[in-house]
């Protein structure tokens, strides 16, 4: 039996093609993780990605093309193809995310709707779907928040309200759902590093709190669990 407790064991990324996601896919495939990687437009770094991948291990990777704003379906669809690829999932890293100006005086309904609904909107169905098969594998969810969710960022307010309500988000699933962790990253070219999400198991909990098994990394804070 392998000492590693996260071999074999199965992640969904969202937008995990580039970037962040594809940090965060490379450091979880090496400590032996299947993976499901979702793309919406980087068609062409995803399958880069998943070959790369493959390379070390065959056959690990699989791909998801959606658009996270089609609605509910589009959610519930992308954890049905991970649970019918790999007969489990344990992770749920939303991660996909959109980010353009939106000055004042100069937003439209669309904007609002296409930037809330990949951010937050998208994480909160996708964290539904996932939480029967995650209750049956004691897995987790990680929100990749922004420090600008705190901080707004001038120009960019639609952008700022949606991370910060993940970060809400985040808190108000830790009192109801068995493990959920969120992580800021700082913006380019700031010296501090990610912050974890303040989080409290509930307080009918009957036992103390532990450490998640996911291993810390620059993107994904250490989440709690609450037995």
């Amino acid at each position: 039996m392998s000492d590693n407790p996260l071999e074999g064991k199965v992640a969904l990324i969202t937008g995990g093609a580039h970037r962040i996601g594809a940090a965060v896919a490379r450091m979880l495939h090496a400590q032996g993780m299947k993976l499901v990687i979702h793309y919406h437009t980087s068609e062409k770094a995803a399958h880069a990605l998943q070959e790369e991948l493959h390379q070390n291990r065959p056959e690990s990777v699989m791909l998801v093309r959606g658009d996270l704003n089609s609605g509910e379906r589009q959610a519930r669809n992308l954890v049905f193809e991970t649970v019918e690829s790999f007969d489990r999932l344990d992770v749920l890293i939303n991660n996909a995310s959109r980010f353009y100006p939106t000055p004042v005086g100069e937003t439209t309904e669309s904007q609002w709707d296409d930037i809330v609904g990949t951010n937050l909107k998208a994480p909160y169905f996708l964290a539904q779907a996932a939480v029967p098969h995650l209750r049956k594998t004691g897995g987790s969810i990680v929100n990749i928040a922004d420090i600008y969710g705190d901080r707004p960022l001038i120009g960019y307010l639609i952008y700022s309200v949606a991370k910060a309500g993940v970060i809400m988000l985040t808190k108000a699933l830790a009192r109801e759902l068995v493990r959920i962790s969120g992580s800021t990253p700082s913006p380019p070219g700031s010296s501090s590093g990610p912050r974890a999400t303040s989080m409290k198991c509930p307080s009918n909990a009957s036992s103390r709190a532990r450490r998640s098994s996911v291993p810390a990394n620059p993107t994904m804070s250490r989440a709690r669990r609450c037995f």
